[in-house]
């Protein structure tokens, strides 16, 4: 994390002033070791101003903080990661491997949950079998709020 001018930044985000979420590009190391889709890294939650090299890939942007950490503690889901998985092949994490997880409602009431709550309350409202429940919460690694970096 180090101070660049603006001037000097090779390419200005559309979201370089508001909040947003920055995720590793190559996200999950694909170990079986721990689960389908390997260990995934920490994500960042960062403010108008802050940027991003080609590493990482930006999700955005976000009215405030608040509405980034319920969409970056989305993201640390078993539910999420599932859905996740379901289009990847390799590490790489590119924006085209998100395409079977919902745009979920930041309105509703469930974000004050904990990830492990979350991934509950995701599978009630997407109605998900209890197979498929049980199978990933037994084959995907669990995270929780301390792999969320506020920068």
């Amino acid at each position: 994390y180090k101070y660049i001018s603006r001037t000097k930044l090779p390419r200005i985000s559309p979201r370089l002033d508001t909040y947003k979420i920055f995720v590793p590009k190559a996200w999950g190391n694909m170990s079986k070791t721990v689960g389908l889709g390997g260990s995934y890294s920490n994500i960042c939650i960062a403010a108008p101003g802050d940027a991003c090299s080609e590493t990482f890939i930006e999700f955005g942007p976000f009215q405030n903080q608040t509405d980034a950490i319920k969409i970056a503690k989305y993201f640390m889901t078993k539910f999420f990661r599932a859905l996740l998985f379901l289009a990847k092949d390799s590490q790489n994490t590119a924006k085209d491997k998100y395409k079977y997880i919902p745009l979920p409602n930041l309105n509703e009431n469930i974000w004050q949950s904990s990830i492990a709550e979350l991934d509950e309350l995701l599978f009630d409202l997407y109605q998900f079998p209890e197979s498929s429940r049980q199978f990933i919460r037994e084959n995907i690694q669990a995270r929780s709020e301390t792999n969320i970096e506020v920068l």
